[in-house]
Parts: structure tokens; sequence; C-alpha cells
């Protein structure tokens, strides 16, 4: 492991001039809810003030720019803090102890020392954030739930709770609660410069909250500025995979990249899905084609299992092909069939797919019967894949792909 840094600090301390942060492209929207927002203002209206108080720790990859930090793991905890902190400038009355927060949210500028202003944590909803933390009596607004999208009604449920909590306070015990905030409150922060060495970090310290996955790795490798020079391209394929998983939800979303993985490879896993794209996956090269590879097979998992509609409507099949895929998608619990489906409809455009499914069908139902384990359904999936792969024509792939007729028989 190359350099660690790894030091106790308060809050107040962390939010200096010295320490600038962002939330990563490869992270995950901030999700943080009710029980969340309610323990950590309850934890800090309630503790004892003469007290350190610890609040978690953070780790950090320490970028190229000196004070600049990714935070790999926190960032739940440290945009609650900052949402915390809008609440008590907002709601205290001391010019003092405003401009003080303030500082805290956003470095003022200062033409005398050549100081910019900048915000203190970049997130990736920069507007919606800017306006309710960024700008002064942003938390002021009274802004309702109803209709916002994520994250701005997270962000819009926790100045809620928060304000709910500290507005009975007189502005003695505000003033109390922000020094206490400020100078007691501590974290452990460990930065470091290598991101494998902050991830290895964050699976060490990490016990709670939402993990990162090895997915989000996968993204923070072909999303790095070192491989996706231009940032509105980075920009623009973080907010389709987004958008995507947003679509299929985290768990699918994940089993689209398990999928991809045996079309490119056709056998079984070797190890997690990192370690099967980094050094087994040689035919895609890193960043955009990589991105290009996974929105594609994302698409089509849409169209072929949760719109349906990989045949249009004029098609004669088009409504067989529906009730069919979701009797499949329903009572197949095996996904490894999934796999067959999409590079069919890749390969092949749609043609003949519902014949395919058809007999891909009844493949599964025979590997059913006959009480198939799971080694052997790679195997007979990977043979599968590589006809796929080979075929001239859809129809040379129906043909030729072998089914149980006794099994099938039985099974019916």
């Amino acid at each position: 492991m190359e350099k660690l840094d790894a030091k106790t600090r308060a809050i107040g301390n962390l939010l200096s001039q010295d320490f600038f942060f962002r939330i990563p492209e490869y992270q995950r929207p901030f999700s943080w809810d009710t029980d969340n927002f309610e323990d950590l203002v309850d934890d800090i209206v309630l503790a004892n003030k003469d007290q350190e108080y610890f609040l978690g720790t953070f780790v950090l990859h320490h970028i190229s720019v000196e004070g600049h930090y990714d935070v790999v793991d926190g960032q739940q905890r440290l945009t609650s803090i900052m949402i915390l902190l809008a609440c008590l400038r907002d709601l205290v009355q001391d010019e003092q102890y405003k401009s003080g927060i303030q500082e805290k949210i956003l470095q003022q500028k200062n033409v005398v020392d050549g100081i910019p202003e900048k915000v203190r944590l970049e997130v990736k909803d920069r507007q919606a954030f800017g306006a309710i933390v960024v700008a002064r009596d942003g938390t002021s607004t009274g802004k309702k739930l109803f209709g916002l999208p994520d994250p701005e009604s997270r962000y819009v449920n926790a100045v809620n709770i928060f304000r709910s909590k500290l507005a009975p306070l007189s502005q003695e015990e505000l003033e109390r609660t922000i020094k206490f905030l400020n100078q007691k409150c501590v974290v452990i922060y460990l930065a470091t410069a290598a991101f494998e060495d902050a991830f290895r970090l964050f699976t060490i310290v990490n016990d709670r909250g939402k993990q990162l996955r090895r997915i989000d790795i996968l993204k923070a490798i072909n999303i790095s500025p070192d491989v996706i020079t231009k940032t509105t391209v980075r920009d623009k394929v973080a907010q389709q995979w987004e958008d995507l998983e947003n679509v299929l939800g985290e768990s699918t979303f994940e089993n689209v990249f398990h999928l991809v993985r045996l079309v490119i490879l056709k056998d079984k896993p070797q190890g997690d899905l990192l370690k099967e794209f980094r050094d087994r996956i040689k035919t895609v090269p890193r960043g955009e084609p990589f991105f290009n590879l996974v929105f594609e097979y994302a698409k089509l998992y849409i169209a072929i299992f949760v719109d349906r509609d990989i045949l249009p409507e004029s098609a004669s099949q088009h409504n067989k092909f529906r009730g069919l895929i979701h009797l499949m998608d329903a009572e197949f619990s095996a996904s490894e069939w999934r796999a067959c489906l999409l590079f069919f409809a890749k390969r092949f455009n749609g043609h003949r797919f519902y014949e395919f499914c058809l007999r891909l069908e009844k493949v599964y139902l025979g590997q059913w019967v006959n009480g198939v384990r799971k080694d052997e359904r790679y195997a007979a999936y990977s043979e599968i894949l590589g006809l796929i792969e080979t075929a001239k024509k859809p129809d040379d792939v129906i043909s030729g792909v072998a089914i149980d007729e006794d099994a099938i028989a039985e099974a019916t």
C-alpha cells in the first residue's frame, strides 16, 4: 500500500481550506432516508456537549490536486452533515455563526490572496444541492416533498427533519450545538493516492450502509480521467449508467454484468466480476467501448424482460412472445439462459426471436426434469452461446440447439 494518511479530525477542521471533497462518478446517488437523518440529528442534539463524539470513518482517494479528495466511503454521512450545517446556518441569528458555517460550506473568494470561491463538497446533483445547501437561507424555503425527483427529495426530507428537531432549540442552544458539531464531533479519515488502496481500505473499515459494489469499481476504472479524457463524455456515460440502473433496479442491473461476462467468456466464473472483467475479458477496451457494450446489453434486457417489446406490436407473434417471456421470467429461477436470449437478440436483431425462446424454454425444462447441476448448466448454455456466435443465420441456431424430448414430455 502506498503512503497512507490516517488522522482524527474535528468536523470544523475537516471542512477547512485544506480539504475539498468530490463525490466521484462511480458512486451511487445520495440515498439516506428518514431513519438515517433522525439518528444523525438526534445523536448530535442529545449528546454530551462537553465530550468528543465520534461520527465515523471516511475513506478518501487523494486525487492529483493538493487538498482535493474523492469520497470512496462516507458520502452519505458527509452530505448529510453538510445539509445539517446549512440548517443550523439558516436557523441561528448571530451573523458570526452564520458566516462561520457558510465558510465551511463554501470557501469565500479572496482576491488579495488569490483564493477562488469554491464549494467544499462537490456532488453530482449540483443544482439542487447548490440551491438548498450552498445558498444562504436555502433550507428556509419550506419545499414540499411531493413530486420532487431524487436526490432533491432526499435533500428536502433531510432539511425538514433537521429543522423540525432544531427549531425548538433556543438561540443559545443552537450556538452551542454549532460549536459542538464543529469542535467536538470527530471523524477518522484514511486517505491514499492509489484508488486500489482506497478501495481495499473501504472493504476493511466499512461495516454499515450500502456497499461499493464490484460494478462500481468497474465503472470507476473505465470512467477515470486517464481513460476518458473529456469531462462531457464522462458525464454522459455516468448519467446513462444511472438512468439504466434506475430502470432495472440495482440487483438486476448488476446481473446484466454477469450475463455479459457469460456471453463473452462462455464459461463459469473463475472469480468475482471485477477480476473477470479486469483479468479475463481482453476483447473489450477500457473506457467508452466498455460502457457501450454494457449499455447495449442493458437496453436489450429492458426490451426483452421489462418492456417486452423486442418484437414490435405489428409482429404476429408479439402477444405470444409477451406471454412466454412473462412465464419464463417468473418461473425460471436460474439466470444463465438469459445470456443466450440477449446474445441472440444482439446477433440477429430480433429475427426469429420467438422461435428461439420456445427452443430455450424446452432446454430449461429438460434441465429441470433431469436435475442438471450448475456446472452442467453453464456448459450447456456456453455451447449455445458458441453456436449463436458462429451461426450465419438464426435458423442454424434454432435447429442446432439440442433438447431432451423425453424430459420435455415428462415436464408437460
